[in-house]
Order: structure tokens, then sequence, then C-alpha cells
């Protein structure tokens, strides 16, 4: 618990538990220690303390602990009891998808089927344990849901593992080539680890025992694929030999998309058409990936065969930035359904046709994404022609509604989670009452976290609106004296600056990331330390990274600085995010329009940072009342790779 932030905001929390009647006194002390006797598995002591906390807000926890502790002897009433009186808390969903888990570990199929009854979100390793019960007890599967498991590719949990073994027993369909999966295995790389949860370990003892691959081999081959390849003037026949090739090629791909596409060409000769196109898919995917301006060409060759969601993307995207609108057009077409309705793909869909002639299919398009409130509805509406942003609050809360919405549990179970900075459990406290909230409740419940200074909450409950609106909260600016004054010292767009925290940090200034970039404008401490050097902050002490003025005084240096290096806020805004150096890198041959440029950012995180702080800018100058600068216009053309 950080103390002088508790401190600062106990006021206004115990007013609204006084309102409801409940008691916070001493009730943090007693849940902390709960946990901790938890973590020590300390029956005795969390016994004492669940008593203590019984008929406070927060009696869920300490008796949810125990069952967990005590899962061995629980009761199914005692369980049950839980999920009943517990249900408005994200623990009774939490404690039932243990017990079913538990159950299913024991083959228990019936019970966990009679007390399934669905669930928010469901985890990987529950699914397959229901659909092992319903495949046990009443002979069916769902074949969709069970295929994209069995093809994903991705290390997957024992219960599935165990579900695949008894449908390869049944000798259901789904199963019947295992070297499907092998090969999506492979494809995805991931074979040098050494636990036994690895891809192509799980992939290969679904295969028959003499076509099953060397491991060991395989491992080496990931260290130098060259070394394979080079042994071989054809693809081999055999089946296990083909896949291992492949391997081989996929991942000399990664690092030299070149080299791999004039070893495919050797060796692909006498191949059948299948096996052609899948080399060819596996070295366009990371030309792709890589910028190479060669992708487009080598993509053609697929005939969009045996393509995957990722592929296809990446072919969308090498067709973009070779402005091949006609491949750009096939390739979305090409989609499955629900990759195709993603807004991106809307988006260059109606470019595309717009750029064929195909004017009134294009508006069509434009017209429907107009109406989403994010990076491509921008674009969408300024393609038909807005040339202004009006984003007035449609609607406001009342104290009244702040107060209804104050006095739910789970609310108050939240606000008080975050006060003690138990981040995690406050979110899902959060979240889950989020979504029985009308928008009216929606906003009042964002205007109580913004007075909380639970500013990402805010944010992100103000999105989570269907018709009604509060861009206000939406794109929340605190610290606007101190950002205003800043940003006009060093020389930067304040909106730009907004946008770039709201995605940072959503303006928590104790924010740090798994990598350690603290504070406001997530700043590495190395670059922290670099820029107060370079600014002559002689002063700076490293220990004042996640004050708010000084961060903003480093931040708002940085960026000015790989500005003035980039020349551009689209470059600055991917450096801040990935570096300089790999800015200047994704540039092109030749000048590229700046949604292209970011479309093509190698990195997804990246790629979506640049497009929400972008995007964010647009909103914040509207929501502060600056001058509209059109997402088009701030997104530019990007210069050529010097």
């Amino acid at each position: 618990m950080k103390s002088a932030v508790y401190s600062t905001r106990i006021p206004l929390f115990g007013a609204l538990l006084l309102a409801a009647n409940l008691s916070i006194a001493g009730v943090p002390e007693d849940l902390a220690q709960a946990k901790a006797a938890f973590r020590a598995k300390d029956v005795n002591k969390l016994t004492q303390l669940s008593a203590k906390l019984d008929g406070t807000i927060f009696a869920a926890y300490p008796r949810y602990w125990l069952l967990s502790i005590n899962m061995d002897n629980n009761t199914d009433e005692q369980i049950l009891s839980f999920q009943k009186q517990f249900s408005d808390t994200p623990l009774a969903e939490r404690l039932k998808s243990d017990w079913l888990s538990y159950l299913g570990r024991r083959q228990q199929w019936q019970k966990l089927l009679t007390n399934y009854n669905g669930f928010g979100t469901e985890t990987l390793d529950l699914t397959c344990y229901r659909t092992q019960a319903r495949l046990q007890t009443e002979g069916r599967i769902d074949t969709a849901e069970v295929k994209s498991i069995w093809l994903s590719g991705d290390d997957q949990p024992n219960s599935c593992l165990d579900l695949f073994s008894t449908l390869q027993q049944k000798n259901v369909s789904i199963v019947n080539d295992p070297w499907l999966r092998m090969r999506m295995a492979l494809r995805s790389g991931r074979v040098s680890k050494s636990d036994n949860l690895d891809a192509a370990r799980e992939a290969n003892r679904f295969l028959p025992a003499n076509e099953q691959l060397n491991i060991t081999q395989l491992t080496q081959i990931y260290q130098s694929p060259q070394k394979w390849l080079d042994k071989l003037d054809a693809l081999p026949s055999n089946v296990a030999a083909k896949e291992t090739t492949f391997f081989a090629l996929n991942r000399l791909a990664m690092n030299d998309p070149d080299a791999a596409a004039s070893k495919w060409k050797q060796i692909q000769i006498g191949a059948s058409q299948d096996d052609i196109r899948y080399g060819w898919s596996v070295v366009a995917y990371w030309a792709a990936y890589k910028l190479s301006p060669m992708a487009d060409d080598w993509f053609k060759l697929t005939n969009n065969q045996q393509l995957s969601d990722d592929q296809l993307a990446w072919k969308a995207r090498a067709a973009m930035r070779s402005k091949d609108w006609e491949m750009l057009l096939s390739t979305i077409n090409a989609m499955p359904a629900k990759q195709a309705s993603d807004p991106s793909w809307r988006y260059w869909k109606a470019r595309a046709f717009a750029q064929l002639g195909k004017l009134d299919e294009s508006r069509d398009l434009y017209a429907v994404l107009s109406k989403e409130y994010n990076f491509y509805g921008l674009l969408a509406a300024e393609e038909l022609g807005q040339a202004n942003l009006d984003l007035k609050d449609q609607y406001k809360p009342t104290e009244n509604d702040i107060k209804q919405v104050s006095q739910l549990p789970a609310i108050q179970r939240g606000l008080q989670l975050y006060q003690m900075d138990w981040k995690t459990e406050a979110n899902r406290e959060w979240l889950l009452v989020m979504r029985t909230m009308d928008d009216k409740q929606l906003i009042a419940a964002a205007e109580l976290a913004k007075r909380n200074n639970w500013y990402d909450r805010a944010i992100n409950t103000a999105e989570r609106t269907r018709s009604l609106h509060n861009f206000t909260l939406r794109f929340l600016s605190p610290y606007r004296e101190v950002m205003k004054s800043q940003t006009k010292q060093v020389g930067l767009d304040e909106s730009w600056v907004f946008g770039l925290i709201r995605q940072e940090s959503r303006f928590a200034s104790v924010a740090k990331s798994v990598v350690g970039a603290a504070g406001l404008m997530q700043l590495m401490p190395t670059t922290a330390t670099w820029i107060a050097k370079r600014i002559g902050f002689e002063s700076y002490n490293p220990k004042a990274i996640h004050d708010i003025e000084t961060n903003v005084l480093l931040g708002t240096s940085y960026l000015k600085y790989v500005l003035d290096s980039l020349g551009h806020p689209v470059l600055a805004t991917a450096a801040y995010n990935a570096g300089p150096g790999r800015a200047r890198a994704w540039l092109g041959l030749t000048p590229l329009e700046g949604t292209i440029y970011t479309e093509n950012i190698p990195f997804d995180e990246t790629r979506d940072y640049v497009k929400k702080v972008m995007s964010n800018a647009v909103y914040y100058a509207a929501v502060l009342g600056d001058p509209y600068v059109s997402l088009k216009r701030r997104m530019g053309v990007m210069p050529a790779k010097q």
C-alpha cells in the first residue's frame, strides 16, 4: 500500500462507504493479512481473518482463498453456496472455473457438465475439459471449436492434449491429419525450448511412431537452417523430411527472405503445386514482414492458397506498400469473414475500391466506418469530406447518478482495492459490474473513477458506451497546466502529447511497465538519465522519475529530440515506442503515405500504438478546443529511406 496516495484519497471513498452503511475501518489491513496467510497456506490464520471480514464488502476474498486451499475436501454444496452468495464478485466465476477444471482433472464429466452453465470468459484449459466431457457423455463436440484449437500451432494445456488423444483413439476426422498440426507448429518456429509444452514437441506425439520428427535435429536447424537446405537438390518426398525442409525454409526466410527465395527456386522443381505454393507462402510472409519489395511478387505465386490469417494480413500490407490495389482487394476478399470485418480491412477495402474507380462501393464502406470512434473511423469520415470534428458530450452524469453507482458493492470494492494498490483485483471487480451497466451508468462510473484519480478506469469505462458518449471522460486531460506549460516550452503539439500519454500510461503517474518504463510518459531509466544530461538537468535524481512535472519535462524533451531527429510526428511516435533505429528501418525506398507506413510496422504493439496516438491527437484537439488538423494531414507522407 502506498500510504501517501492512500491518505489523499480516503476522504472521498470513506464518504461513499458511509453512504452505504459499510465500514472500512481495519478492512484493508485484515484483507492484506488474509492474502498473506493464503500464500503461506496458513489455514488457521486465514479462517480467523475470514471470520473478521464476514459482513464486510470483502467477505468473499478470504472465503475464496479457503476454498482454493481445500479444493480436495470441499463439498459441492460449499462451492455452489459461495457462487450464489457472492455472485456479484469476480471470485464466483473464478471459483467456478477452478472447480470445473478440478472436476475435469478427475474425469468427473457429468458433474462438470451439470454445473457448467456458461462463462463470461473461459480458459482454454476449461474449454478442452468441457469438450472432453461432452465427448465422453454425449458423444458430440463442437467441430469448428476443436479444429481451431487443433490447428492453432500454439502450446496447449494438458487438458487439450488429452482431448486430442481421445479424439485420435475414437478416430474422429478432425485429428486425422496430424501433419497439418505439425506444420502449423513448425511455422510458429517454437522448437528451441526445452520444456514439454513446446508446440512442436506436443504435435510430434500425435504423429505415427515411424514418422515422428527428430526434435534435436529441428533445434540444430533452428540455429543453422542454411546448412540443412544446402544439402538438398530437391524437396524430399518423404513427409517427415519434407516438413523438416519447410521448417528450415521458414527459419531461413525469417532472417533472409532473399536467400530463402533463391533456395526455394532451386529445390521446388518437381514438387506438387500445393507444396510449391506453400513454400512461397512461407517466403513471401517473411519478405512482407521484413518490408521487402519482392513480397508482392512472391505472394502472387501462392494464389491465396494455404494462407493463414496472418499471412493474408501481410499479403494485404505488401500490396498496399506497392500500391497494387487489385491484389489488395482480392486478398481482403479472401480473408475469413471475422478478419475481413475488422475496421482496418474495411477501410483498406474502401481505399482499394476508390483507387479502382468503384466509388459507390467505396462510399458505402466509408459511410458505415465513419460512425466509429477510432483511427479508421476518422480516416473514413475525412474521405467523405469531413472538415471538422465536433465532439460534444452527449451525456453528463448528475450527482445523483454518481451517488447511485457509488453505492454498488462491486464499485466500492474496486475503489478500495485500487487504494490498496491491488490493481488486478480492482480491475476485475470493476470490469465485472461494467457488463450490466447502461450508458448513463457507465458514464457515471467513469466520472466516479476520475474523481478518485483512477484515470485508466475512467477512460476504459467511458469507452464502453454504445449510444451516449462523454468525450471529456474518454479523453481525460489531467495535469493540464503542467502539460500546457511544458509542451509550449519545448515546442510540441499539446494534443499529440496528451494522445501519447493516454496510450502510454492512461495518466497513472505510478505506472511501471514490465521492462521498467516508468511514470506518465513511461520513460526507461537510462533514457531519462540521458535526456536529463542533454537538457542540462544536473539536479535530476532517478528516484524522481514518477514525479509528474519531472516525468513530463524529461518525456517531452525526449519526444522533441526524437521529432527533430526524424522530422515527422508519425516517425517520432513509432520511435518513442520501438526506438529511432527501427522507425527509420521501416521507411520505404520511395516516399510512403503515413497510413501505409504505419500499417506495415512489423511489431503489432507499435503498429497499434501509432494508430491510437495519432487518432488520440485528433480527438484531444477537439476536446481541448484546439484548431482542427485532420488525421490524414497528421499522418502525412514519410520520406524515403536514406
